[in-house]
């Protein structure tokens, strides 16, 4: 695959998982800032899509 498509796909996942968060949690951008940083946090420098791919799971994990 050519690097840009990569960016792209990256791009493309983080803003899908974004939006699933973001309906999780009932449309509260900060919300979904403050999952995102509470999981940066547990894990300095990982991605946004892993801190995102992470908050997901936590917040299905809890909301059972």
């Amino acid at each position: 695959p050519h690097i840009a498509e990569e960016l792209f796909t990256g791009a493309l996942r983080e803003a899908t998982l974004f939006d699933d968060l973001l309906r999780k949690v009932g449309g509260d951008r900060s919300t979904v800032e403050r999952l995102i940083e509470y999981e940066k946090q547990l894990k300095p420098g990982v991605t946004r899509l892993t801190c995102l791919q992470n908050a997901i799971w936590r917040w299905e994990r809890e909301n059972k």
